[in-house]
């Protein structure tokens, strides 16, 4: 199964796992953001072990975000991906992103977060920084106000 197929391929209702809900059912992207097919296959049970994993290792916030981003990195984008984590309670704007692999939200404690794999483009935080809020990973560079817009190669 090709990664964004798998990352959509998950079941809504999952265990409630240490205390964290799990999200609604990822919508896909729009079309401009999807990428091509990637010829990485991802088991979709695997895949939803590794997020639960990362959930359940997190003992705080900040810590939940990081271990999120490192674990989107390194296990389902195989270091061919950047990655986008962000607290989707903050004003942001995720349309400069390009070629968008696949999309997941995880909660912690109530707060919703999106995971973005994606080629390239650019994501800008209009809220808060710090982990607590976002957290990426990739080839990038940050500018603007704070650093809070950040362009990915």
């Amino acid at each position: 199964m090709k990664l964004s197929a798998a990352l959509f391929s998950l079941a809504a209702a999952t265990a409630v796992v240490a205390g964290v809900a799990p999200s609604a059912a990822a919508i896909p992207p729009p079309a401009h953001m999807r990428g091509p097919e990637v010829g990485v296959d991802i088991n979709p049970v695997d895949l939803g072990n590794t997020i639960a994993n990362a959930v359940k290792t997190s003992q705080n916030r900040d810590g939940f975000v990081k271990n999120l981003c490192e674990t989107a990195y390194n296990n389902l984008g195989h270091q061919k991906y950047n990655v986008m984590v962000f607290n989707l309670s903050q004003a942001y704007d995720a349309s400069g992103l390009r070629d968008v692999a696949g999309y997941r939200s995880a909660t912690y404690d109530h707060v919703v977060y999106g995971v973005w794999l994606f080629d390239s483009g650019r994501f800008v935080n209009k809220g808060d920084g710090g982990y607590i809020n976002w957290c990426f990973k990739g080839s990038f560079k940050r500018s603007g106000n704070q650093g809070h817009t950040v362009d990915f190669n």
